[in-house]
This record gives structure tokens, C-alpha cells and sequence, in this order.
């Protein structure tokens, strides 16, 4: 990811594999799988509509680029259990950009798109900036 550090140097990035589905059970797939999750969420045990397998990437990089690649290639050295999963199973990589600024600009370089494009994975962002900054408000809230 290319970012102008000047724009904004308060960030944080994080990204997470989800493997999510509205039937089969999180400790089903995660049975398939040699990967430990990080979390299982239970469709019924809590607010969600679906189950879901977690695992949160590991970098501590400020570049979403890393976490994303970290993830990707966790898939391609476990490929087969991957692609072992039942058909109702939902496979993103859920990235999580928090700043204090109100802009960032960021891309991913065709090689991270064509690796994720080739395991059939979604990549999802959700972009957080300071609702003061966003709204004019002084007082945070």
C-alpha cells in the first residue's frame, strides 16, 4: 500500500481472514483446517446472523499491504484445506484502517489482487476517521 505518511502518522491498521457461514459450525471448520484460529464465533451464541473462523493477522506493520499479504500467503501454504471447506462457507480478508485525520489514500499492487483473485478471496475495508474532524465537532462525540 502506498501512503503519505505526512497526510496522517496517528493509524492503525489491522486485517483479519474470515471464514464465515450460515450453516456449517465454526468448530466444524476449523476441524478442517491446520490453522488455529485466533477466534470461533457460534451462529446463535451471539448477535450473529452467521458462524464465523477468525484469524488475525500477526504484523504490526502501519501498511495494510503487509497484513493482507500475511494472510494471503497463510492461505496459499494451506491451500488444500482451504478449498476443502463446505460450499456454504464465505471466505474476505477483513481490513480495519482507524486514523485521526479524515483522509487517507491507499492502493494495493496488482500482484496482491491477482494472488487473492486466483484463492477466490475477498478483500473488505472499513475506514475509520476522527468523527470531530468528520463532523465539525469539537467536542469528540
Amino acid at each position: 500500500m502506498s501512503t503519505d505518511q505526512s497526510i496522517d502518522s496517528s493509524r492503525t491498521v489491522t486485517a483479519a481472514l474470515r471464514i464465515s457461514a450460515p450453516v456449517t459450525k465454526a468448530q466444524e471448520i476449523a476441524e478442517r483446517l491446520a490453522v488455529k484460529p485466533t477466534r470461533l464465533v457460534e451462529k446463535g451464541k451471539s448477535p450473529a446472523r452467521e458462524s464465523r473462523w477468525i484469524y488475525e493477522s500477526s504484523s504490526t506493520s502501519e501498511d495494510i499491504e503487509a497484513h493482507i499479504d500475511e494472510l494471503i500467503a497463510l492461505m496459499e501454504r494451506n491451500g488444500s484445506g482451504f478449498s476443502s471447506l463446505p460450499p456454504d462457507c464465505q471466505i474476505d480478508i477483513w481490513c480495519t484502517i482507524n486514523m485521526e485525520k479524515e483522509f487517507l489514500g491507499f492502493s494495493l499492487p496488482s500482484n496482491l489482487m491477482q494472488r487473492a483473485v486466483a484463492l477466490t478471496v475477498d478483500i473488505v475495508f472499513s475506514v475509520y476517521g476522527n468523527s470531530a474532524r468528520l463532523t465539525g465537532s469539537s467536542s469528540g462525540v
